[in-house]
Formats: structure tokens, C-alpha cells, sequence
């Protein structure tokens, strides 16, 4: 709720997870399409918007406490989601929606080139500011369980048909792919140049990946 006890937290938090002998902590800051430090690009996250109004940037002393401790620090990143809120979606990007268990989130679009450049500048808006020994993804994946592969979804239809008639021949699922892979492969290029270390998190049950 305050500055101090936020401070304090992150401290705490530093000096446990070093006596637990650990080397690294992956950091979440970006949940969803909100950012956990002050952002070009993204709204601050609701649970810590206060804090950043008194000055407070998160991201800044969760750096400064992990090396403090002589732990890592890789900046934990969602690329894609937006999550049940779409205010938070940035202007001029794409994006649809998929509804599992009566719950709607939403998604940008990955086969998007306004995606994409979205998530890349993130990425190295973080790289530039920070002093993080990484970047994480978690969730580079389209959303589980809701994703037919034979046809096109409403969202992506007229973007896929482009592709078709200007000579694509990729299954609409391949497609998708070879944004991802666009995409993961980009975002390798990126935080090498800045020589640190990428990785990405897989779906915890593989048999809805």
C-alpha cells in the first residue's frame, strides 16, 4: 500500500529466495497488456498505478535488490494477453476475444505486424531502462483449448486470405505459426544484441499447447 512496504517486500523477498541458494528470480512485469514500471507503451497495472504516482518505479528496485543479493533478474513477460479488461489494449492494434469456462479474455492478434512491433518495443523499452540479466516470455502461445486448425477464425479470416492470394501456401495453422516463430525469433535477436539471456515458458500440460 506504501512505498516503504513495497520496498520492504522486495527486500524480503530478495534476501529469502538467496538463502533458499537460489541464483535467478524471473520478475513478472508485464501480466497482462499493463506494465509493472512506467511505460511508453502500456497502462500501469491497477495494483500498483498508486505507487508509481508517488515515483515509485518497481521494476528499478526489484533490479537493485536482486543484485544486491547476487541474484539474476529476468524480466517475466506475457505477450499476447490483454486479460478480461479491453481497455488495456493499446490503440491500433488487433485483437480478439475467446471465452473458455464463461470467462471472455482478450488476446492481440500474433499473425499482426502492429503485434509484433507492440511487443518488441516493450521488450526493448525494458532492455534499455533496466538493467534485468534476461527476458522470459510466458504465454507466447494462442490461447488453449478454443483454436480450430482447419479454417480461419473471424479475427484473422481477411488477413489469411491476403496472405493465400498474394502466393501464401501455408495451412491457416502453419500460418500461425510461422508468426510465432516471426515473432520468438525477433525477440532472440533483440535481447542477444543486448547481451542478455531469452527463454520462453511452455504450456504446463503439453496436451493443450
Amino acid at each position: 500500500k506504501t512505498v516503504e512496504k513495497a520496498k520492504q517486500a522486495i527486500d524480503d523477498l530478495m534476501i529469502r529466495l538467496a538463502k533458499c541458494n537460489l541464483n535467478t528470480v524471473f520478475f513478472h512485469v508485464r501480466a497482462n497488456s499493463d506494465a509493472y514500471y512506467p511505460s511508453a507503451y502500456f497502462r500501469p497495472a491497477s495494483t500498483i498505478k498508486a505507487l508509481q504516482e508517488k515515483g515509485f518505479d518497481l521494476l528499478a528496485y526489484a533490479v537493485e535488490a536482486a543484485h544486491k543479493q547476487h541474484l539474476q533478474i529476468h524480466a517475466w513477460i506475457n505477450p499476447y494477453r490483454i486479460g478480461t479488461n479491453k481497455d488495456y489494449a493499446v490503440q491500433g492494434v488487433p485483437t480478439f476475444s475467446k471465452t473458455l469456462n464463461n470467462v471472455t479474455r482478450y488476446y492481440y492478434v500474433p499473425t499482426s505486424s502492429a503485434t509484433q512491433k507492440l511487443v518488441l518495443d516493450g521488450v526493448r523499452e525494458v532492455l534499455s531502462r533496466y538493467a534485468v540479466d534476461g527476458i522470459q516470455y510466458d504465454d507466447y502461445f494462442y490461447p488453449e483449448k478454443t483454436m480450430q486448425t482447419s479454417t480461419a477464425h473471424e479475427f484473422e479470416s481477411a488477413d489469411y486470405t491476403a496472405y493465400l492470394q498474394s502466393g501464401g501456401s501455408l495451412s491457416v495453422g502453419n500460418w500461425r505459426r510461422a508468426a510465432v516463430d516471426s515473432m520468438v525469433s525477433s525477440t532472440y535477436i533483440a535481447v542477444k544484441k543486448a547481451g542478455r539471456i531469452f527463454g520462453i515458458s511452455p504450456a504446463a500440460n503439453a496436451q493443450n499447447t
